[in-house]
């Protein structure tokens, strides 16, 4: 069972918000956790379609433990 884009984008502004909070972001305005938001979440993104990429190029040389230690 996985998120929706909708709830995914709510989880991850209460991250955003807490994570902002714990640096010194209380009072932090709507938009620079929308642009922060959209910022983690298109860099998740490309993270893990270079991670599938990389995943799919190696899967016949090395097992999925060897995969998993190699790129972290």
């Amino acid at each position: 069972m996985g998120f929706s884009d909708e709830q995914a984008d709510q989880v991850s502004r209460k991250v955003d918000s807490c994570m902002l909070m714990t640096m010194g972001f209380e009072s932090a305005a709507e938009v620079p956790i929308d642009v922060f938001s959209r910022l983690v979440s298109r860099h998740i993104c490309k993270l893990c379609r270079v991670l599938k990429l990389l995943t799919d190029n190696y899967k016949k040389e090395c097992s999925a433990m060897q995969l998993i230690k190699t790129f972290v």
